[in-house]
């Protein structure tokens, strides 16, 4: 019995290192966008009156219509205020990356071919969409917080961060973003 338990234990372990290694790869193909990379805004933009976010997907400005099934990214604010805030021309600092996700639950009709009805069930797996937030520093404009991208809105286990090449087509010629410590601006 003790052979069969440290075996898998062995199996666990060797499995578990291959995830590992498996994540680090996926990670290593998006490209690694780390701290001391740049963001730099080309034109201003205007955050509506009692908004904090301002949606940008391809290469436009949007205020709340955005395709959640495609790529798109958003500058945030921390003030919340009653007039409109503009975000003008400058370069920002990333100081801090975070990777995550948000989740939708909703119920999903599913035809129930034995009975011949439908029924509602809950999705085995979420509908999700995993963003980067790439927090964001400058002297001029420290109210500015962060610019968060999202990847296509998708099941969980299809759900992907979004790109390097993604983000640059979110943020078109509004903005760039510039990786370090490999040189290369993104746009």
């Amino acid at each position: 019995m003790l052979r069969v338990y440290a075996l898998l234990c062995c199996l666990s372990t060797l499995f578990s290192g291959c995830a590992t290694h498996q994540q680090y790869e996926t990670a290593l193909s998006y490209g690694r966008i780390v701290a001391g990379s740049r963001i730099t805004l080309h034109q201003e933009l205007v955050i509506p009156a009692n908004q904090v976010r301002l949606f940008l997907q391809r290469g436009q400005v949007l205020t709340n219509n955005f395709d959640q099934y495609y790529p798109h990214c958003n500058f945030e604010i921390r003030t919340l205020s009653d007039h409109a805030w503009s975000i003008v021309p400058d370069e920002f600092l990333v100081t801090r990356v975070r990777q995550g996700f948000e989740e939708v639950v909703s119920l999903k009709p599913i035809k129930v071919a034995a009975l011949g009805a439908t029924a509602l069930y809950y999705a085995v797996y979420p509908m999700v969409s995993r963003y980067i937030h790439l927090y964001l520093a400058s002297e001029r404009q420290p109210d500015v917080m962060r610019l968060t991208c999202h990847g296509a809105f998708d099941e969980l286990p299809d759900a992907d961060l979004p790109t390097v090449d993604e983000i640059g087509e979110a943020l078109g010629g509004l903005a760039t973003l510039q990786r370090y410590p490999k040189p290369g601006v993104i746009k």
